[in-house]
C-alpha cells in the first residue's frame, strides 16, 4: 500500500485487487463448546419431550370411513369422527388426531351420500 502527503492531505493508494481465483475465505467458526472448568456442575441434558396421545375415536373414525361402503360403518365413522374432533378441541393440544378424525368424517358423509343417492335413484324393475 502506498501513501504520501499532498496539499496537506494524506493520500492512500490501496494495492490492486487480487484475481478472483485467489479469494481468501475465512474458515467457519468452530461449533465446539469448550468443556466447563473443573469442579463446576455438568451442563443440563436435552429437554424432555411430552408424549401426546392419539385419539382412539379418530383412529376408529378413519378406519370405519375407509370401510364406509357397508353403510353402518359410514354412519359410525361420522359419529366417531365428530366425537374425536370434540375431544381433541377440548384437550387444548394434549390430544392428537385431527386429520384422521376429519378424514373419517369426510369419508363417512361421502359414503352416506352415495348410499342415499343409490337408494333414491335405484332402478325399479317393472
Amino acid at each position: 500500500m502506498q501513501w504520501w502527503i499532498e496539499n496537506g492531505h494524506e493520500v492512500v493508494v490501496p494495492p490492486p485487487p487480487r484475481s478472483p481465483s485467489a479469494t481468501i475465505v475465512a474458515p467457519p467458526p468452530a461449533r465446539h463448546v469448550p468443556p466447563p472448568p473443573p469442579g463446576s456442575p455438568a451442563p443440563p441434558g436435552p429437554a424432555p419431550t411430552a408424549h401426546i396421545p392419539l385419539s382412539g375415536f379418530a383412529i376408529a373414525s378413519m378406519v370405519l370411513g375407509i370401510l364406509g361402503l357397508f353403510g353402518i360403518t359410514a354412519l359410525l365413522a361420522v359419529i366417531f369422527g365428530h366425537l374425536a374432533l370434540s375431544q381433541i378441541r377440548s384437550a387444548k393440544g394434549w390430544l392428537r388426531g385431527t386429520g384422521m378424525a376429519l378424514a373419517g368424517v369426510i369419508m363417512g358423509w361421502s359414503f352416506l351420500a352415495i348410499i342415499v343417492l343409490a337408494l333414491v335413484f335405484e332402478p325399479t324393475a317393472t
